[in-house]
């Protein structure tokens, strides 16, 4: 096998390297790119070089296409030369952009005439497929100047106008229309063509516009559908831009399009001409409100459209386009309610008129009632798709919360009637407050049978402190419980059973469960193991301490053990322990720690008075002071959850202070309910910021004393936490702790401070005034301090802080 091997001579390739050397030093001089070494070869690029250097001056900068035109055409240089001194400033790149053109065309622009290719480098704003169309088709005709500018005014609008025109192509073009007309730009020339080519009438729907100078934007779509019937709407565009000035003739025009362009509404609009000939169209065709309730009829004759909000318009539209009557009557009877309907308005929403409301249901009062229910507060996602919905209903539902509105959508009783009296009650009472999702539909079978109330009063009237929310845990586990109940005689009977349901299958009687129920109770075994008690205690103890679980005091306690550092997990277990033996009063009053507290002498009075527990009534509110321990634990998740709620508040470490000598806990009630609570505080303050205790000159006129600032003893009542309660209501639950205050001071001999955020209530005898408080000491380390700055860590116990109070005047 033989293989013949080619090689460059080194003679060769010297050369090719020479001639190479010689192209790029003369590319260079001749201002054209080395780029074109590698399209075109170096005899090609020779003999261009050599026509530039015979044909044009050395300095002239020339753009790629005007480059490449010399390389290719070997009649280029010299036009070329001959076009220079004709061509002014900035034209040069015009002609590179148009010879782009001719190139993509396979076009010669040497066929060109030089008077011509001048002219068409003049016109601004042309695109170079434009120039070349005009160059090609128009340059060589004799025009005058109007019609010269009407097709260039053409080709600007036009898109993609082939380069090649027939006669009636080039006469198209030269129609003072089709300058201002969206239809030439709207689509492809060609597209324009063939549709004016298959009806021609359709020309003299532009042809009317532009004579009559009215504004459009009718493209392709528009006239492909006036293809269809163009004679009749040829008729009715006539008829009507007769009637119309121009201004207002614009916008029919684009609200008609906006509508779709149909024929019934071009109809409609020139009956409506004709009827009411005085009207001031313009300002009836502002809005798209305004056109759609002249081609329906004059639905609205006192609701002024021209001024419609535009957040309004949407529901209006939906009405006259749904033939919703009587809602349509309504606004217009009640103009002022409708537009005073807020952007935020729940009313406006599109998908709600649309699946949920029929606006024909709407009643003036409840137009009235839209303009304060904002839409964040009832979430259309929360509504049951295809599903329709009365207003009172939508009221009813409005700002509760999901577990609520799936609650009364699991009601199925026939009554709308019942239905809302069983779900109001139910939100008023706040009763699914401890029903779990998977229970609710099993809770709304039983109270489609009968309401809440009545199910307590036949089944649990016997339970004395039972809560609506206790009612309804009961109901949904009734199967469970039933057996139990006539041994059940209070709330803490029902809570207990509650937690324990899966043990009570093991029990007759409520006597029996509770009997065992150290056994039964997990929580107990493990906080007992924590704290070391002996089975000698818990014998010596077993009552109390059997009190303590009833009310869960086991999950209570090691719930919030757990977020106790280690050395508060002892001390908060001194306080479980004292609970256990039923002497929690004996630590939590321990002699001597209210003044160690307090850092000041007790007037007897005080000491003996402070511990005992007031109760007053206000009306129908009763007030009373606590400092039991489930008083004392459950503060932060009763009336609501606060941050001092034991299970998860930010400051829970601070509900141990709550212990304290000098705090208790007052507590509103509503007919047995829980509905506010408030910190009471004793403590001290003074006027000024100088210490008590610091040295100073003595005031001879005062008596010569050396103490500049009396401390005095005061009773703070901390701001209030009132939950499910109407605004009439709350004001009486905050007087009720008021006076309750009121009197505790009293019998106690000392001054009541307010938080500041009694003011809301108006309570009477009292002013506004800048006083130091008293931050005591703690045997619970950190404090809440509601009114003041919150979380009071031990650097700032005994100290005093500063705000405004109000006082007793």
């Amino acid at each position: 096998m033989t293989m013949t091997a080619q090689c460059v001579r080194p003679a060769d390739l010297g050369k090719r390297i020479k001639e190479r050397a010689a192209a790029i030093l003369d590319l260079n001089e001749r201002h054209l790119s080395l780029d074109w070494l590698k399209e075109y070869g170096l005899p090609q690029l020779g003999e261009a070089c050599g026509r530039v250097a015979r044909e044009l001056p050395g300095d002239a900068a020339m753009g790629p296409h005007i480059q490449r035109e010399l390389i290719q055409r070997q009649d280029f240089a010299r036009y070329l030369a001959r076009l220079l001194p004709l061509l002014e400033q900035g034209q040069l790149d015009r002609l590179d952009s148009l010879l782009a053109s001719c190139q993509e065309h396979g076009v010669a622009v040497t066929r060109y005439g030089l008077k011509e290719l001048v002219e068409c480098l003049v016109y601004d704003g042309l695109e170079p497929n434009a120039r070349l169309v005009y160059l090609e088709n128009f340059a060589s005709m004799v025009l005058p100047y109007k019609q010269r500018d009407t097709v260039i005014n053409s080709l600007r609008q036009c898109r993609d106008v082939p380069v090649k025109l027939t006669r009636q192509q080039q006469d198209q073009l030269l129609e003072p229309y089709v300058p201002g007309s969206t239809l030439f730009r709207s689509s492809p020339f060609r597209e324009v063509w063939e549709l004016l080519e298959r009806c021609p009438d359709l020309r003299k729907i532009p042809w009317l516009l532009h004579n009559l100078q009215i504004k459009e934007n009718l493209g392709m779509p528009e006239y492909a559908r006036f293809a269809e019937a163009p004679g009749e709407h040829i008729r009715l565009l006539a008829r009507l831009t007769d009637k119309l000035l121009p201004a207002a003739a614009a916008r029919f025009l684009d609200h008609w399009q906006h509508d779709g362009c149909s024929l019934n509404a071009l109809g409609q609009m020139v009956r409506r001409t004709a009827l009411h000939g005085d009207m001031d169209w313009e300002k009836a065709l502002c809005s798209y409100s305004g056109y759609v309730n002249l081609i329906s009829g004059v639905k609205f004759k006192n609701l002024d459209l021209a001024a419609l909000p535009q957040h309004l318009e949407d529901v209006l539209l939906y009405a006259m386009a749904n033939g919703k009557a009587h809602f349509i009557r309504l606004v217009d009877g009640n103009p002022g309610a409708f537009l005073d309907l807020p952007a935020f308005s729940f009313l406006l929403q599109g998908q709600l008129y649309r699946e949920h409301f029929n606006l024909n249901q709407l009643s003036a009062k409840d137009l009235a009632c839209c303009a304060w229910m904002r839409r964040a507060k009832l979430d259309i996602q929360h509504l049951v798709p295809g599903r329709r919905y009365t207003f009172p209903e939508l009221r009813a539902l409005y700002g509760v919360r999901k577990p609520y509105l799936d609650f009364y959508h699991a009601l199925k009783s026939e009554s709308q009637d019942y239905r809302l009296r069983v779900f109001k009650e139910v939100c008023k009472r706040e009763a699914l407050r401890d029903i779990a999702a998977g229970s609710i539909d099993a809770l709304a079978a039983l109270l489609d049978q009968k309401p809440l109330s009545v199910w307590r009063q036949e089944l649990f009237s016997h339970i004395d402190g039972l809560s609506p929310a206790d009612t309804a845990r009961l109901l949904v586990h009734l199967d469970g419980v039933r057996h139990l109940l006539p041994g059940m005689e209070s709330r803490s009977d029902v809570l207990l059973a509650l937690r324990s349901l899966d043990a009570l299958g093991q029990f007759q009687t409520m006597d029996g469960f509770k009997a065992r129920l150290m056994e039964v109770d997990g929580d107990w075994r493990s906080l007992a193991q924590t704290m070391g008690l002996t089975a000698d205690f818990i014998e010596q103890h077993r009552e109390s301490i059997a009190g303590f679980l009833s009310q869960d005091g086991a999950a209570i306690a090691s719930a919030y053990m757990r977020c106790l550092d280690e050395a508060h997990q002892e001390a908060y277990l001194r306080v479980v322990k004292a609970e256990l033996m039923g002497r929690l009063r004996e630590v939590k009053y321990h002699e001597g720690d209210l003044r160690r507290e307090l850092d000041m002498n007790i007037p007897s009075r005080v000491k003996s008075q402070w511990p005992e527990n007031l109760a007053v009534t206000v009306g129908g509110m009763e007030a009373g002071e606590h400092d039991g321990f489930f008083d004392t634990m459950l503060l932060g998740c009763q009336p609501q959850r606060t941050c001092l709620s034991y299970l998860d508040g930010m400051y829970r470490k601070c509900l141990l202070s709550a212990f304290d000598s000098n705090k208790k806990v007052l507590y509103a009630r509503l007919d047995g309910r829980i509905v506010g609570r408030a910190f009471l505080r004793l403590t001290k303050c003074r006027r000024t910021s100088a210490g008590g205790g610091s040295l100073t000159f003595v005031d001879l006129e005062a008596g010569g004393t050396g103490q500049q600032e009396r401390e005095q003893m005061t009773l703070f009542l901390e701001r209030p936490y009132i939950s499910g309660l109407g605004p009439e209501a709350k004001t009486q639950a905050a007087q009720a702790l008021v006076e309750l205050a009121k009197r505790k001071a009293e019998e106690l001999g000392i001054l009541l401070v307010l938080s500041q955020d009694y003011a809301d209530y108006s309570p009477q005898g009292f002013t506004q005034t800048r006083l130091h408080i008293f931050i005591s000491k703690s045997k619970g380390g950190a404090q809440y301090l509601d009114s003041l700055d919150g979380e009071a860590a031990v650097s700032k116990e005994g100290s005093y802080q500063a705000n405004r109070f109000l006082i007793q005047s």
